[in-house]
């Protein structure tokens, strides 16, 4: 079986130049956000938050994400981030290989289940990091306690 027997060929070209261009736009966007919130973090400025930066992995920028974390050492044993960046990375090569080696009628029954199994896990990680809680916050000053750069224990 080809590839051309899933899907016309013409189409997949089209999709494919499509996805390169949104992958190679979000991962610029992506490196250049990592690069911004390290420069902060060194500074003690404004940081961008980690959300931010799992959605710009999410929405195709996980290569320059990756990139930058790594270059620049940036954000490579916070956890849950580093896990839940390298699941988008899992996710998203999953995703390709479905596209191109399943067939058009199994696609959607495959994101189906894939949308089950990220619900639940983004549903595990939530509740567990609600039921640890933040050990550095205390009742005077609810923020967490972070270390670094401005901070008294610097």
């Amino acid at each position: 079986m080809k590839l051309t027997d899933f899907m016309p060929l013409q189409i997949l070209w089209t999709l494919t130049g499509a996805a390169l261009t949104v992958t190679a736009v979000m991962s610029l966007i992506a490196y250049a956000a990592f690069a911004h919130d390290k420069a902060q973090a060194r500074s003690g400025g404004w940081r961008v938050p980690e959300q931010t930066l799992l959605w710009l992995a999410i929405f195709g920028g996980w290569p320059g994400a990756k990139i930058a974390q790594r270059r620049h050492r940036h954000k490579t044993r916070k956890e849950p981030f580093r896990t839940l960046l390298n699941a988008v990375g899992v996710l998203q090569g999953g995703l390709l290989a479905m596209l191109l080696f399943m067939p058009e009628q199994r696609v959607g029954e495959a994101l189906d289940g894939a949308l089950q199994v990220m619900v639940a896990s983004a549903t595990g990680m939530i509740a567990a990091s609600l039921q640890q809680g933040d050990q550095g916050s205390t009742a005077e000053n609810p923020m967490p306690h972070r270390f670094g750069p401005g901070s008294a224990d610097w």
